[in-house]
């Protein structure tokens, strides 16, 4: 079933739920990973961003457009 382009399936009687992820991560523009939570696309850039401070580390959110740039926190 589509529904505004996105694909949906039956939620075993709980309603439509969909599928796939809505955030990718991506590094120095190339897509890298992808998350259906934002918090966790979020800890996963952070985590990113340590191992590779010097590049541009940030999370799209593929239903809105959005992009977040992950900033690099010392310990």
């Amino acid at each position: 079933m589509e529904l505004d382009g996105r694909t949906l399936r039956s939620g075993g009687g709980r309603g439509l739920t969909m599928r796939g992820a809505q955030f990718e991560i991506r590094i120095d523009g190339t897509p890298r990973t992808y998350r259906d939570r934002k918090d966790y696309a979020m800890e996963a850039a952070r985590f990113l961003k340590s191992k590779n401070p010097h590049s541009m580390v940030e999370v799209k959110d593929l239903q809105s457009g959005d992009v977040t740039a992950v900033a690099h926190r010392p310990e």
